[in-house]
């Protein structure tokens, strides 16, 4: 049994709202918060819980639909060297085991190239320094369900590309996510974040989700 946090100050966006609106005309609860889970928006206690059961739920009752992975998320920065590989990361850890394998999460770069200043902090950051930036594949975006990025920049990047726009979204909606460097936690700022703000991030994949389920 998951164990739930209160939320405090939180906010409001309309597209957690009309988020909300699609989980709950799917039949899946609307999502609280799990050990360091956090929303912007009130929600009820143990509701993610219920996400997690139903969608767990209905994978195993349909077998058409239980195709592994059953959602493709992309997750893209400029270089894939930094932001994207930490959101990730983040996302996937805090997706149940017994969901893992319905869930594939990857992360690209719109545009990897050679870079000094961001190769120097990488090289501090255990994490990171083990990652190999990927080009984002345009000629396969069809395969991915959703596609998650840094800035609205990026956004219109993979739009004129030819990318469907209800297919690529902001990680954290009206918000533009910067790495700020600093001469020892260069990362620690924009992980916290993600992590503050988790419940936001993972809504989009829920939503996804729910209308590639409600497809059939």
């Amino acid at each position: 049994m998951l164990r739930f946090k209160k939320i405090s100050d939180l906010k409001i966006t309309i597209l957690v709202s009309l988020t909300a609106c699609l989980l709950l005309l799917s039949g899946v609860a609307y999502p609280a918060s799990h050990p360091g889970f956090s929303l912007r928006v009130p929600v009820a206690e143990n509701t993610y819980a219920r996400i997690l059961e139903t969608i767990e739920k209905q994978l195993q009752e349909y077998p058409s639909r239980n195709k592994k992975p059953y959602l493709t998320v992309w997750v893209v920065c400029n270089q894939n060297r930094e932001r994207s590989p930490i959101v990730a990361s983040i996302i996937n850890s805090n997706i149940p085991e017994n969901l893992k394998k319905y869930f594939k999460i990857e992360s690209y770069g719109l545009k990897v190239k050679d870079d000094l200043y961001a190769d120097e902090a990488v090289s501090r950051d255990s994490m990171l320094r083990r990652h190999v930036p990927l080009q984002i594949p345009y000629e396969k975006t069809d395969s991915s369900d959703l596609i998650l990025v840094m800035t609205e920049d990026q956004r219109k990047t993979l739009i004129a590309r030819g990318v469907p726009e209800n297919k690529v979204k902001l990680v954290l909606d009206n918000e533009n996510l910067h790495i700020v460097y600093s001469e020892n936690k260069t990362y620690d700022n924009f992980r916290e974040k993600i992590k503050t703000n988790i419940g936001a991030v993972i809504l989009p994949i829920f939503s996804a989700y729910s209308k590639k389920y409600r497809r059939g």
